[in-house]
């Protein structure tokens, strides 16, 4: 297990391309202090790319830029915004502004997307910028957000609708594939056969087919299962509450636990060879090879 980084305040969410690990954090909760920042994927000097951020919470990364979003200055309020910054350093840029609480994001060759969580909406942008387009409307805070080649899923996680949801990339008919879940929905991943997600509050990972249907427990008995990741073998997730960094195979089976005594594990991503996490209170980026 190696530190990427250290001293950070309260590092969140996490990503990775083929020379960087990438991370938002939050500076303690100050208004108007929280960072985006990056280091070579095999350890090395810690980059800032963006500085002066409120509350920067999810993030992804394409070929060029860092995207993210920013919470804004309290939750609710309406100066959110989701922002990007080219991966080698240079000026941040405000993609969409006005937005209340944005939460999840996820980007591909055509888009950025991301759910609104305190208006109930999943959006979509240019990466190049532009106009938003609204994809689903009327949602129940929305929060976890992925995409793959077709479709957005989401997390719905207020109460009178807690469900992981579905809709076309270009907008149309959002389809509930998992109704009924518990509190706290704050992880989502897909693959080419199946949504994954954390159910915080019960303790849960799940997955149900992309066409929907049954849903499945793949882990019960976790302490906090907070984000997620998957691969072509495992699905990978911190639990924030007893500091473990864990995966299970996509079928299920015995849960494996990777690393222990990680201070408030949060976000995680995954890529050939390795699995990186941040802690939240721990003020540290982590790496572990092999997975």
């Amino acid at each position: 297990m190696t530190t990427l980084a250290s001293g950070q305040d309260l590092p969140f969410d996490i990503a990775v391309d083929a020379t960087s690990v990438y991370w938002t954090k939050h500076l303690g909760g100050m208004i108007g202090e929280g960072a985006v920042l990056k280091v070579p994927i095999g350890g090395g000097p810690v980059t800032t790319l963006a500085a002066k951020q409120n509350w920067p919470a999810t993030l992804a990364v394409d070929a060029t830029n860092v995207y993210w979003t920013n919470d804004g200055t309290m939750l609710g309020s309406a100066d959110g915004s989701v922002m990007k910054v080219p991966v080698a350093g240079g000026a941040a840029t405000m993609l969409a502004g006005g937005q209340t609480t944005p939460t999840g994001i996820a980007v591909n060759a055509t888009s950025v997307y991301w759910a609104s969580n305190h208006d109930g909406t999943v959006m979509k942008i240019p990466p190049s910028g532009g106009m938003t387009t609204v994809i689903a409307s009327g949602q129940s805070a929305p929060f976890a957000l992925t995409i793959d080649a077709t479709s957005v899923y989401w997390t719905n996680d207020f109460a009178a609708e807690r469900t992981v949801m579905r809709a076309p990339l270009s907008g149309g008919s959002a389809m509930a594939l998992a109704p009924g879940q518990n509190y706290y929905n704050y992880g989502i991943a897909v693959d080419a056969t199946h949504v994954y997600w954390t159910s915080y509050w019960d303790g849960k990972v799940m997955k149900v087919p992309l066409a929907g249907g049954t849903f499945s427990v793949l882990a019960s008995g976790q302490n906090g299962p907070a984000r997620i990741a998957v691969d072509e073998t495992s699905v990978y997730w911190t639990n924030e509450n007893d500091n473990t960094v864990v995966k299970v195979a996509l079928d299920g089976g015995p849960v494996t636990t990777l690393a222990t005594g990680q201070c408030n594990a949060w976000g995680i991503a995954v890529d050939a060879t390795s699995v990186y996490w941040t802690t939240q209170n721990g003020g540290t980026v982590m790496k572990l090879t092999p997975k």
